[in-house]
């Protein structure tokens, strides 16, 4: 939520997504959604509607200089070479697990 908050000063919209993220994930169709929800505080489903917002790393990349392009939830990173793409796999590690 920090990252958000330095760039979203609008406190409705930070409670909306503070729920977002703290809400259960439902697991499978069917059944009471109770019996079927897991919890999401080690992360977010894939094409989450809050992802495109945490997008700290693009501006890492630009600045050192590396090229992406984004598709919503996911990116591509475009390296020259074996040795850049492994630098940069090496740094998208780094952070995101610096980020738990």
């Amino acid at each position: 939520m920090a990252l958000l908050e330095q760039r979203i000063v609008d406190g409705s919209v930070l409670t909306l997504i503070s729920q977002s993220l703290k809400a259960g994930v439902l697991e499978e169709p069917g059944g009471l959604a109770a019996d079927r929800a897991r919890d999401s505080a080690r992360g977010r489903d894939q094409s989450d509607v809050v992802e495109p917002v945490l997008n700290p790393p693009d501006h890492e990349m630009v600045r050192r200089g590396w090229a992406m392009v984004r598709y919503a939830d996911d990116f591509v990173v475009l390296c020259p070479t074996v040795e850049e793409a492994e630098s940069v796999l090496a740094w998208l590690r780094e952070w995101t697990t610096e980020r738990g």
